[in-house]
């Protein structure tokens, strides 16, 4: 077999072969891109450059870190309280889905069932 001195790729026709044109791959071309706004392409993590000047900017401000701490405790305490409540709730779904299937009980579980862990009644 003789080796072919026109083909440019293994993928690709020999040049002599194509009917059309190159295309264009890649770069720059109108309506590219994503749209104003878009935050997928922001700089993120311990080496950004957008982040570092943000972290100083809010060190900077007693006002704005206190917020910003108040905020993260909130979400902690609420998120703690989301967990608690997350077990109690599966620990009786288990325990009533052993009694059913023991035949003790057939009656279903019900929102109402829950009312004293969700409001914190326990």
């Amino acid at each position: 077999m003789e080796p072919k001195d026109d083909v440019t790729g293994s993928d690709q026709l020999p040049i002599a072969n194509r009917k059309s044109p190159a295309r264009r791959r890649g770069g720059r071309r109108p309506g590219a891109g994503a749209p104003r706004g878009n935050m997928n392409a922001l700089k993120h993590g311990k080496y950004s450059k957008q982040f570092s000047e943000l972290g100083l900017l809010v060190a900077a401000s007693p006002n704005v870190r206190e917020v910003l701490l108040a905020l993260a405790a909130r979400y902690d305490l609420k998120r703690r309280k989301a967990e608690t409540v997350a077990a109690e709730v599966l620990g009786r779904i288990l325990g009533r889905a052993g009694d059913i299937a023991a035949g003790r009980t057939k009656k279903p579980l019900l929102p109402e069932d829950f009312r004293d862990v969700i409001d914190g009644r326990q």
